[in-house]
């Protein structure tokens, strides 16, 4: 099967493209997951690590002082139920709020 992906490098603002699998799953493997919000990035340990707003939101002096300043970074309007919930402002590393429980047949169990 070919895919034919276009892929944000955590690493660098570039964007990079894959025909194969296994070569995206690679490119993905970047994929943080944490409890919460962290001080410094875990890739590149810079500050700050923005909030990602996603939605329509009401610009205002207050919000784009904050987007300036790396603070809060915008996310889009579309979601897909696995969306980042913070993005580094140096290098875009984009950190996933770790779920705490899972739920299987059993139940709820803690990760």
């Amino acid at each position: 099967m070919k895919y034919s992906v276009v892929a944000k490098k955590a690493s660098s603002k570039e964007y990079l493209s894959c025909d194969n699998r296994s070569t995206f799953q690679l490119m993905c493997s970047n994929r943080i997951e944490l409890a919460r919000k962290p001080v410094k990035c875990p890739t590149c340990q810079s500050k700050p690590v923005a909030v990602i707003l996603y939605g329509f939101p009401a610009f205002s002096s207050d919000l784009e002082q904050k987007l300036s300043a790396g603070l809060i970074s915008l996310g889009g309007c579309s979601l897909s139920g696995d969306d980042p919930a913070w993005r580094c402002a140096t290098c875009g590393q984009e950190i996933y709020r770790k779920a705490p429980f899972t739920f299987g047949t059993d139940g709820p169990q803690e990760q």
